[in-house]
């Protein structure tokens, strides 16, 4: 899955501006058994939530990313059980063991906090930081040996075995099961959607056909977020458009991509006047990335007779018109 990623830097050299791992990512976000029997805070079940948030409060070591939590669930512990079980009574009879076991332990020796991926981050190869997402596979191979094992025997009464089944279908959709997206949540979503959609296609009527827009805050790509503004939230207005261009987006450490950094540096009147001599038909601002929303970037471009503007009607987004040079020239990154 990653060969192209390696032959690619061996090929062309790492992007050093693009690296934002270290070492303890691998530790901070590794495989740990404890997230995988501890309930995340939000189960259905008030004494395990309490277990989950209280296991939360105390931990050094985060969980994971989203979700919180590694947790194999009730059926995935007790298939993870007999598993355990066979394979003991299988060591002290000095049998095979069943593959799913080998499996398991492969990825709990690769994966764990201080595991083999630790080892080899320890020298520098940091890429795989998240192996606290191996807890998925480990759920799959420990269900897959309950469904082996339970395939084998046979049954005589077909109502019990079905009862069975739906009796473990229940339980775990009761106890994996996100709680529900209420109503009012739906209706914020659906807030948000619609002013973006509005907001862009205002920004589309006004605008020349393929105008380039550019972005403020200033923000890298990819997990770079800034105060206020989540890594991805510039590329909002690119869901609804179909022809405009924006400046957001390209992959950080990238020598094309250093003009952006020039620019913050510059008074912000002249760097205005450099947008425009590149051809630039708009700013588009996030509000939520300014201590005072904005207003004072606003003042100064209306002050510079660049008071033309289109604001979200959730107000967070605003978009401000600007005079594009008729022949732009596009700086050498272009």
């Amino acid at each position: 899955m990653n060969l192209n990623t390696i032959f690619y830097q061996l090929a062309n050299g790492g992007n050093s501006g693009a690296i934002v791992r270290s070492y303890k990512w691998l530790e901070i976000y590794g495989l740990k058994l404890v997230d995988m029997v501890v309930p995340p805070p939000d189960h259905p079940f008030p004494p395990f939530a309490a277990w989950g948030a209280g296991y939360l409060k105390e931990t050094v070591l985060a969980p994971g990313e989203m979700p919180l939590s590694g947790y194999l669930g009730l059926v995935g512990l007790a298939a993870m059980a007999w598993l355990v079980a066979v394979s003991l009574r299988r060591l002290a009879d000095r049998a095979v063991l069943p593959l799913e076991a080998w499996l398991i332990l492969w990825i709990l020796l690769y994966a764990q906090v201080g595991g083999i991926n630790g080892v080899f981050g320890t020298l520098g190869f940091q890429m795989f930081r998240t192996t606290t997402r191996y807890s998925i596979f480990i759920l799959c191979l420990a269900l897959m040996f309950a469904v082996r094992r339970l395939s084998l025997i046979e049954h005589r009464n077909k109502f019990l075995v079905y009862a069975a089944a739906l009796l473990c279908v229940g339980i775990a959709l009761w106890d994996q099961t996100p709680p529900m997206v209420s109503d009012r949540d739906l209706a914020d979503t659906a807030g948000v959607v619609a002013s973006d959609r509005k907001f862009t296609e205002e920004m589309e009527e006004r605008l020349p056909p393929r105008a380039m827009v550019f972005q403020i805050p200033i923000m890298e790509f990819p997990e770079s977020p800034v105060a206020g503004v989540g890594s991805y939230d510039h590329f909002r207005p690119y869901l609804y458009s179909h022809q405009l261009r924006f400046s957001f987006g390209s992959d950080k450490g990238r020598p094309r991509e250093q003009w952006q950094q020039n620019l913050a540096q510059m008074p912000f009147n002249a760097a205005v006047g450099m947008l425009e001599s590149y051809g630039f038909a708009a700013i588009y601002l996030n509000r939520n990335g300014f201590a005072d929303k904005g207003e004072a970037l606003i003042k100064t471009l209306n002050k510079m007779g660049r008071g033309e503007i289109i604001e979200s009607d959730r107000g967070d987004l605003v978009c401000v018109l600007l005079k594009p040079s008729p022949q732009p020239v596009l700086p050498d990154a272009f």
